[in-house]
């Protein structure tokens, strides 16, 4: 699915347009192609540090001292989601 995500580490804050799946229990984020800022990841779902959810309906987690924060989404991202 594709969504908007928040990627924040302890020096910067970047947005990105990714699709997001969920296979054999690994979230998968990669860049929609043709955009200038990328971003590959593949994370093991039993990994991720700490998992939450905010107000505004936006999923956090932490994998690696990387904070990932699901910005928006539509129906189906988060349907595999821990």
């Amino acid at each position: 699915m594709r969504t908007l995500i928040e990627v924040t580490d302890h020096l910067r804050l970047d947005y990105y347009f990714v699709d997001l799946t969920v296979r054999q229990n690994i979230l998968i984020i990669k860049s929609l192609r043709g955009l200038v800022k990328t971003l590959s990841a593949e994370i093991p779902l039993d990994r991720i540090e700490i998992l939450q959810y905010k107000k505004n309906e936006r999923y956090s987690f932490i994998y690696e001292g990387i904070t990932y924060t699901i910005v928006d989404y539509g129906n189906g991202v988060l349907k595999n989601f821990p």
